[in-house]
């Protein structure tokens, strides 16, 4: 059985709306556990399409996820059958073990050391075995923690399953295509990993076998792509071995429209360009015969922004221009004619043409044509480069070779800073433009046999024609000219390790129940909120007593000092001891700072006076320092007085070196500014509040996942290092 392997936070859903309040990456585990299950019976069944049915339905809850009621609508909605829901495991187990399969919502809670959910979660369960006396389930999660693979329930699920709804699929709903494919046909051999040209041939046909498959054609041979791959290898009778090989070549080439063989070197194409659009009219495989034996190439207009307001229309001419041209042997691309003003409605006019050309081969540049007249004028001034770039980052997204298309003088005027290959217009015997460019459209008057004024819409056989000088790689798709680099910074770990020993402190300095301008707490509320403070801080208030007595001054804040540096907890308390203890560690730096106010966040001064006594404080930020109290109370207090090293036999100021990762739960501007690069990144959709959250623990995953590191949500010196060699 093939059952789906979706994930709710992919990039083709992802962010999209699913409930009104959130996205399918944050709340579609419903309508995509539903997906994974179904694709046994349709593999054209996608999250997109249980999410809809959950929406249109009203199963789509908003501010929660998905309605209980939900589940066993959906399953027997699209095909399930003898869908239930069973409320006792002895009856889970008969079932499962006749191969029913089914839907299990998690709570919230851990078991054998696997953590499902922080609040509800519904995970597909597509298989069952008995071992001993132990019950094992096959889960798909489609969630960031991604619990693949068999399971106990002994062990790691007892307790934790209030829902379970169980169903039988079988795929004898499949249905082949019954016309032919109009696109080119990949061939052998393609396999996980492999990524080009010949992979997104294969992800085309897989989207058009499918009949509504979205997978995202980015040449690259992914789990997503596999597992299509599979579905169409079952439902054609043939071993469903994710390879795809000789017998699925064939199989895939007997819907071609013209059936092929494997590739014998093609010719060398005329290195002219013919853009056209409704204004030539549509133009039969023939005439572009006739074309192609002066212009390789075509560029044909997909669709276009009204000059007048923001309305977005297909050209009515694309669909028999691009596919006439192919048939006729020319290498086609795409252009979107724009009106954006604003880099949203640039995205959005990419995103209308990309959309567009999903069912089509395209092996030519994706053009934004970006030239002034109506909304689209001078006035954008340097906005300019930052509108057309914004389009082909979109047009890089779906996978294909951008590229922007302007004239000499808005080149040398306003898009001055293009991340993409050019397309020049410049109607003389020479190009004056100096930038890099790929093609240069010298004429609007050209003539080409294939091109009648008869035939046109707009009485003129008059032409668009440019020299081809660059070639996108048939490989994969063209580098930029100038890659996209992230321009914000970094999270500092050595900053955040400061921030997050302050966030402590602060903690333990002012305790809720308590105000910032008391100077000591009593007892009562405030002893109440500091003990639980303490319990935040600590594994527990005994762990915290043997190293930080209650009563002692200063073992607070040299206990928590010295605990975060990783130093042996049995270290005297006696605070002269304590010091060189803390000065000798790897972790510290002294500083020549000489006054407490210039004492940073998660700083660490001490002092010890000339006669007895003396400090440990930590800095909690805004010339703001916590200190034990000496009354014997021993509760953190806010201290702005100005000490200085007067008077004073030992006055240090240290500073922490440590690089501390960012994980769930933490909070300060080193998360904002990973938050930025993640969200930049494509990943993080939430708010950049510095809370690092469910949302930016499943960004820092992703991102850990997608370069080959130990994805456990913990941002650290690997992935910062990996991140600061991020393109895109």
């Amino acid at each position: 059985m093939n059952f789906g392997t979706y994930r709710q936070y992919d990039s083709r859903w992802g962010n999209k709306n699913y409930n009104g309040s959130s996205n399918y990456a944050n709340a579609g585990c419903g309508a995509t556990a539903c997906a994974n299950i179904l694709h046994a019976i349709d593999p054209s069944i996608t999250p997109l399409t249980t999410g809809k049915y959950m929406q249109e339905h009203k199963y789509a809850i908003p501010h929660n996820g998905t309605a209980w009621d939900g589940i066993p609508a959906c399953l027997k909605a699209f095909g399930a059958k003898d869908v239930r829901q069973v409320y006792k495991m002895s009856d889970v187990f008969s079932l499962c073990a006749k191969g029913y399969v089914g839907v299990f919502l998690f709570s919230a809670g851990t078991k054998g050391g696997i953590t499902w959910t922080t609040s509800g979660h519904y995970i597909a369960v597509t298989g069952f075995k008995v071992l001993g006396d132990k019950h094992y389930f096959k889960t798909f999660d489609s969630g960031g923690r991604k619990h693949d693979g068999f399971f106990c329930y002994e062990t790691q699920m007892k307790g934790l399953i209030p829902k379970i709804w169980l169903c039988k699929v079988s795929p004898d709903k499949v249905k082949k295509p019954t016309t032919k494919y109009e696109g080119a046909i990949p061939e052998p051999k393609i396999k996980y990993g492999d990524s080009g040209n010949e992979v997104k041939k294969l992800q085309k046909f897989l989207n058009w076998y499918h009949a509504g498959w979205a997978l995202k054609v980015d040449g690259k041979c992914g789990s997503l792509t596999i597992s299509a791959l599979c579905s169409f290898q079952a439902t054609e009778g043939i071993d469903p071995d994710g390879v795809y090989g000789s017998v699925s070549y064939k199989k895939a080439n007997a819907y071609s429209q013209v059936a092929t063989t494997p590739t014998t070197p093609t010719e060398s194409l005329p290195k002219q360009c013919i853009d056209v659009s409704y204004w030539q009219g549509k133009i039969s495989v023939d005439n572009w015969k006739k074309i192609k034996k002066t212009c390789g190439y075509a560029i044909c207009r997909t669709s276009y922004t009204s000059q007048s307001k923001f309305a977005l229309s297909k050209d009515s001419t694309f669909a028999t221009n691009f596919k006439n041209a192919q048939k006729a042997g020319l290498k086609v691309g795409a252009y979107h004619y724009s009106q954006a003003i604003t880099v949203a409605e640039a995205k959005k006019e990419a995103t209308f043409m990309c959309e567009i050309l999903k069912d089509y081969n395209v092996d030519f540049y994706v053009v934004c044509d970006f030239e002034y007249g109506g909304r689209l004028n001078s006035k954008i001034g340097k906005k300019a480069s930052d509108i057309a770039n914004a389009f082909c980052d979109v047009v890089k997204s779906y996978g294909y070779s951008p590229c922007i298309y302007a004239n000499t003088s808005t080149l040398n005027s306003n898009l001055t800073q293009p991340k993409y290959p050019i397309w020049v217009a410049q109607y003389n015997d020479k190009c004056s433009y100096k930038g890099d460019k790929v093609m240069w459209q010298y004429t609007s008057k050209g003539r080409v046999s294939g091109v009648e004024a008869k035939n046109t819409n707009s009485g003129s056989a008059n032409v668009d024609l440019s020299y081809v000088y660059v070639v996108p790689n048939c490989d994969n798709d063209l580098p930029v000219l100038t890659p996209t680099t992230y321009q914000g910074s970094f999270p500092n770990l050595v900053t955040h390790s400061g921030q997050k020993l302050a966030y402590v402190a602060k903690a333990l300095a002012y305790p809720k129940g308590t105000k910032k301008s008391k100077y000591t707490y009593g007892i009562g509320k405030a002893t109440n909120a500091f003990k639980k403070a303490i319990d935040k801080v600590y594994p527990n208030r005994s762990t915290w007593s043997k190293q930080c007595r209650e009563g002692a001054s200063c073992d607070v804040g040299s206990g928590t000092a010295i605990r975060y540096s990783g130093l042996d907890t049995k270290i005297s308390r006696a605070l002269a001891k304590q010091i060189p203890h803390l000065a000798e560690s790897s972790l510290w730096k002294a500083t020549s700072l000489k006054k407490a106010s210039q004492m940073k966040a998660g700083d660490v001064g001490i002092y010890l006076n000339k006669g007895a006594g003396g400090h440990i404080w930590i800095g909690v930020g805004d010339k703001l320092i916590a200190e034990a109290n000496h009354t014997g109370k021993c509760f953190f207090h806010i201290d702005t007085d100005n000490y200085t090293s007067a008077n004073k036999k030992k006055f240090v100021i240290y500073r922490s070196t440590k690089a501390t990762p960012i994980k769930r739960g933490d909070k300060g501007t080193e998360v904002k500014k990973l938050q930025r690069f993640l969200k930049w990144f494509g990943l993080y959709l939430g708010e950049i509040d510095g809370d690092c959250g469910e949302k930016t623990e499943l960004a820092i995953i992703l991102f850990q996942e997608m370069n080959g590191l130990n994805a456990d949500g913990v941002f650290g010196s690997k992935s910062l290092s990996v991140a600061k060699k991020m393109k895109k």
